[in-house]
């Protein structure tokens, strides 16, 4: 099954289903996804785990929506859409940018959380100067997947061998 186009949205913005999408009324704040997508999410955030903290069910406009709580990342459904999800420092840059295009903001609002991620103790792995990702505005999922086989690359150019300590010894292991 072929991954299905990709949805890119803010923190608290919110999701509905096709069956809802007359409704929307071209909101930018509600994107529409698939009722098989809509309905996982819906259970996703109805269930008792842990993951049910990323969406809140609530209504807007007379109708059903789920909205997107403190999160950011990329969420996949079971078929196969991939629901892209930025911080939501990006709405004060589609509000503040002068002919209000939304891909712009969506830009600025992956690269910030890209910074941000560089920033995370612990968490090394992003590069946020790779020329690769820069020029072509990678949604986050590539970039996820890049830097991990960037990371994958160096690591075998510079080998596992140094990380062995010489022991010699009568032992049950190499």
């Amino acid at each position: 099954m072929k991954a299905k186009h990709e949805i890119t949205l803010f923190e608290f913005d919110c999701l509905v289903g096709e069956d809802a999408s007359q409704s929307v009324a071209a909101s930018p704040h509600i994107k529409v996804v698939s009722n098989m997508a809509y309905d996982y999410l819906k259970q996703l955030c109805l269930s008792d785990e842990s993951e049910s903290q990323l969406l809140q069910l609530r209504r807007r406009n007379g109708m059903e929506v789920l909205q997107v709580q403190n999160y950011a990342g990329v969420i996949f459904t079971p078929d196969k859409t991939p629901i892209e999800v930025l911080p939501k420092i990006g709405k004060q840059l589609a509000s503040d940018s002068i002919n209000g295009s939304g891909t712009d903001a969506y830009d600025k609002a992956r690269q910030s959380l890209l910074i941000m991620l560089k920033a995370l103790k612990g968490f090394a792995h992003i590069q946020t100067s790779n020329a690769n990702i820069n020029q072509q505005k990678m949604p986050l999922l590539e970039v996820f997947i890049s830097q991990f086989l960037n990371s994958v690359n160096m690591l075998i150019k510079r080998g596992l061998r140094s990380d062995y300590l010489r022991k010699e010894d009568n032992l049950a292991f190499f």
